[in-house]
């Protein structure tokens, strides 16, 4: 297990909840050392591809037509089981929050979602979120990898665009 895995629905589009999205993943994945994927699902992947181009190291699309939560998950379970990821980032949409327990029982994994923060303390995953209608913070450690979070819209700042080598 070795990649960080962000996973958008294409009907969103590069708004800002997905640019934070793609932010926390370039974060994480720099930390880790590794590879940032993102999973693009739904009609108009391939428009949400080049977008991410920018900021990910690779882009996979799965162009299907409306949202199905079964097919949906099929997908994304196949996808991860090949790229091995040791986290898995999701946005904080209806779909997302959906899947995400799911996904990470099928992979074998642990779930959290509402997450402000995650970081890796060794080989433990850390989350953060907010308890008590904000009024508190809970740290989260998710033993079982690969980590599997829906993070809260617009608490993540957007990654920067990576240099390509020519």
């Amino acid at each position: 297990m070795n990649a960080v895995v962000i996973c958008l629905f294409a009907q969103a589009g590069f708004d800002k909840a997905a640019q934070g999205l793609a932010g926390a993943g370039r974060r994480l994945a720099n930390s880790l050392g590794t590879e940032l994927h993102a999973i693009v699902l739904g009609a108009g992947a391939h428009a949400l591809a080049g977008d991410l181009a920018l900021v990910v190291d690779t882009v996979v699309t799965v162009d299907q037509g409306e949202y199905e939560p079964e097919t949906c998950l099929s997908a994304l379970t196949q996808l991860c089981r090949e790229l091995s990821p040791r986290a898995v980032l999701l946005a904080n949409d209806t779909y997302s929050q959906e899947i995400t327990p799911r996904l990470a029982h099928r992979l074998g994994g642990s779930a959290v979602g509402d997450g402000v923060d995650v970081h890796v303390d060794g080989e433990t995953f850390e989350v953060t979120r907010q308890v008590y209608g904000g009024k508190a913070q809970a740290v989260i450690q998710l033993k079982r990898q690969p980590a599997v979070v829906w993070i809260r819209s617009r608490s993540f700042a957007p990654a920067n665009p990576l240099a390509r080598r020519r």
